[in-house]
């Protein structure tokens, strides 16, 4: 945190990239369960190959999270 005015266009661009990610991360959570749980339904995805998509679509969304980590402005 500081007190100057001249970090806040940097912590907007910041907040702005954080949205974004968090929107790609939901859009992609969200799809790949649709898409196990209908390929589940209709016998397109065996439990044990849909539960290994599902760990794997969660460590994505973690490594996408990760990208706001590394930054090349620092405040």
């Amino acid at each position: 945190m500081y007190d100057g005015l001249s970090t806040l266009s940097k912590a907007y661009t910041h907040a702005k990239k954080t949205q974004t990610i968090m929107k790609q991360n939901i859009i992609l959570a969200i799809t790949t369960v649709m898409v196990l749980l209908v390929g589940l339904v209709y016998g397109f995805v065996h439990m044990g190959i849909g539960m290994l998509m599902h760990e794997l679509s969660i460590l994505l969304v973690t490594f996408n999270a990760l990208r706001l980590l590394y930054r090349k402005e620092e405040y």
